[in-house]
């Protein structure tokens, strides 16, 4: 089940815009993952679930920076235009993605974050935990 929905393009959405939600915040990784941890989770991390994910983000960041492109492919997944970013609008004005023109591509540092985020959101939103209730 989880793999079916790790590769769904409406998860990989979600996870998109929860990463870009984590990339905008200000702070610490730890902060940015029990941020997203509250969101999807409703809850904060544990020390391990934190140590783990912060473990996870590095190994990930470093394999985005040593295929270049990977990145980029993964936030054009699905229908929300990716071009975010680019201009700066998002963060600046604080509009939402639907209101902000689609760009072309992201500048390859921004996309490797980008990436990176949205990844620690898709493995948040593929736990079990978030899966099912008991």
């Amino acid at each position: 089940q989880a793999l079916t929905l790790l590769n769904d393009a409406t998860g990989l959405e979600a996870a998109r815009m929860l990463g870009l939600h984590a990339l905008n915040i200000d702070s610490a990784a730890s902060e940015r993952l029990n941020n997203l941890a509250e969101r999807i989770l409703g809850r904060s991390l544990v020390a391990d679930e934190l140590s783990t994910l912060q473990t996870t983000l590095e190994t990930v960041r470093e394999g985005f920076k040593k295929s270049p492109g990977e990145a980029q492919r993964l936030i054009e997944v699905g229908d929300m235009p990716a071009g975010i970013l680019a201009s700066g609008e998002f963060q600046a004005s604080g509009a939402s993605a639907v209101d902000v023109a689609d760009a072309a591509v992201e500048p390859p540092e921004i996309a490797d974050e980008w990436a990176t985020w949205m990844t620690a959101a898709s493995l948040l939103l593929n736990l079990d935990e978030t899966i099912t209730r008991e």
